[in-house]
């Protein structure tokens, strides 16, 4: 594999999200400074992740049409001009507008980017690739918040400067040497048919959003209810975050030497034990930071993890359906978790927090259980669901025992 390759989308996520990382607290921030009610900062928050929605789905069409690169290019130019709006209308129902589309866009993105590692990428090196795209990810992202420290002259400058940075990413992708591959023959999938393929990657998908919310919302609520005070919650959370940077890379390359269903499973039992273990030991900062470190490792492997396997599962014209509607199950699991936690909180107090882990991870294995027994053979050398070779279209299916 030539590396190389893989290096115009991994540079543009590292600019893209240096820029974004930071976009959505800004929105927030600055609503409540123009002392809006939190019923119109729910409905921008709500607006937002309909358009991430929208985007992981319809977004596959204008990357068919327009192939990678420039439909990069089409979605990055897009959301700078959302973000400059926003700096230069102060409105919350233009804003809202405005983050629908970059929302949108930023789906578009995500799509352009992880469909492109994938593609360009040999089979034995997948699970490693995503899991280096996602330390980048996480890395900038933890980088990108010290925009928010930076006390500007302007109202509109911190989103101009989301907008350059949104711009400065384009520039390694239209560099690129080589064409991305993309079957002659890609088309759109309907989310049900996917489904029916891939069942276990969805569901996987679903609950990564559903555990990435949890991180990203309500453990710090649930710190704030614990007890602990501004700089341990800070640490805690920095700490959690570091776990699923580091973790990304041994894990993936675990997967990509076995069955990714068997990590899924293992990883979804680790999460389950620690959250048992948490229930117990919460009170005591040190045991919390080491078991916090853990628990950001396994939650957030499981995203890559299902991108994965899905994309093992279907053959060359359906891997940007993979990607897109991954993205969707993640991003509705993301907009439903506080939901099903702020139920769970409401009922059991600090114990619900526990409770959501265990059963959102542990459904996952139960079900990742019986998918593996399920289906007993392989396809091409790999652990996948036995499809009909209709199904699998191009590929040369052949199967067998383990």
């Amino acid at each position: 594999m030539r590396f190389v390759n893989l290096l115009p989308p991994l540079l543009g996520t590292a600019l893209l999200t240096i820029g974004i990382g930071s976009y959505s607290t800004l929105t927030t921030l600055q609503l409540q400074d123009l002392h809006y009610s939190v019923w119109a900062i729910g409905w921008v928050a709500s607006l937002y992740f309909a358009g991430m929605i929208a985007g992981s789905y319809y977004a596959q069409a204008v990357i068919i049409r327009m192939k990678h690169v420039r439909a990069y290019v089409f979605f990055a130019l897009i959301m700078a001009l959302a973000a400059l709006l926003q700096g230069f209308i102060p409105n919350a129902w233009v804003w809202a507008v405005m983050r629908f589309a970059s929302a949108f866009c930023l789906g578009g993105l995500y799509i352009v980017i992880e469909s492109w590692l994938l593609a360009a990428c040999e089979e034995r090196y997948k699970g490693q690739i995503m899991a280096v795209y996602l330390l980048i990810f996480y890395a900038f992202q933890s980088f990108s918040q010290l925009w928010l420290t930076i006390n500007y002259s302007h109202e509109w400058m911190p989103f101009a400067v989301i907008a350059v940075w949104v711009s400065i990413s384009i520039i390694p992708v239209i560099f690129a040497k080589a064409a991305v591959p993309l079957s002659k023959h890609a088309k759109m999938a309907s989310p049900w048919v996917f489904i029916k393929l891939v069942p276990f990657g969805t569901s996987a998908s679903l609950v990564s959003g559903l555990m990435f919310a949890m991180v990203y919302t309500l453990y710090p609520l649930f710190l704030v209810k614990a007890g602990f005070n501004t700089a341990h919650i800070a640490s805690l959370m920095s700490i959690t975050i570091l776990g699923g940077a580091l973790l990304q890379l041994p894990i993936g390359k675990i997967s990509d030497l076995m069955d990714r269903r068997l990590v899924l499973i293992f990883v979804s039992l680790g999460l389950a034990i620690v959250a048992l273990l948490m229930a117990f030991t919460y009170k005591h900062y040190d045991i919390l930071a080491l078991l916090s470190f853990i628990l950001g490792g396994l939650v957030f492997v499981i995203y890559p993890l299902s991108i994965s396997h899905a994309s093992d599962c279907v053959n060359k014209t359906l891997a940007l359906s993979a990607v897109s509607i991954l993205t969707l199950a993640y991003s509705l699991g993301s907009m439903i978790g506080p939901l099903i936690m702020s139920g769970l909180l409401t009922s059991f107090g600090d114990p619900g927090f526990f409770v959501y882990i265990v059963l959102s991870s542990g459904l996952l294995a139960l079900y990742g259980v019986f998918n593996v027994i399920k289906y007993k053979h392989k396809v091409e050398g790999r652990f996948q669901a036995n499809f009909p070779e209709a199904v699998m279209g191009e590929q040369n299916v052949q199967t067998r025992s383990n």
